[in-house]
């Protein structure tokens, strides 16, 4: 068994190849959409970067 283990966040950007090679751990950022977390890997990215605009002109609406 490891004592030590190395982690990254998938913001890296690291292929999965490289985490392989090396015994790196890569670990989904959560994303919260309407008070709700969702690991980065079951979203659609695309989807949710075309959804900020939308969200943030309702924050400025709220304010």
């Amino acid at each position: 068994m490891k004592k030590i283990a190395i982690m990254t966040d998938t913001i890296t950007f690291m292929s999965q190849e490289i985490a392989d090679r090396y015994g790196v751990k890569i670990v989904p950022m959560g994303i919260t959409i309407e008070d709700k977390t969702y690991p980065e890997n079951e979203i659609n990215l695309t989807e949710f970067c075309e959804q900020l605009p939308k969200w943030k002109e309702t924050l400025n609406g709220k304010s």
